[in-house]
């Protein structure tokens, strides 16, 4: 396999991966994939990963990856009671403040 195959490879692995972490429930995921989404200019994930392209592919991955940061970071801070949620939330909010 290219360079070029193992590297969409690893994008498509990866997406796969923030998908079962975003949602539990595989048929949700599916229905994520298909649905128009406004952050990919009004196309699907689906859509945008079957433009072929290694960037096209990266692009989905990085979102992905992104929001299953943000679901990975929550689990873990709630285990800590609602003290560190609030504290969590109040961060992650400023932090997405235009500066």
């Amino acid at each position: 396999m290219s360079r070029g195959g193992r590297a969409r490879l690893s994008n498509l692995m990866d997406i796969h991966k923030a998908l079962r972490i975003v949602f539990t429930d595989p048929q949700r995921s599916y229905a994520w994939t298909k649905a128009v989404n406004a952050d990919f200019a009004g196309s699907s994930a689906l859509d945008v990963r079957l433009g072929g392209g290694f960037t096209d592919i990266a692009r989905v991955r990085r979102y992905l990856v992104r929001f299953s940061l943000v679901q990975v970071f929550i689990a873990h801070v709630s285990r800590f009671g609602p003290t560190w949620m609030l504290l969590a939330d109040n961060s992650f909010n400023q932090s997405r403040e235009p500066s």
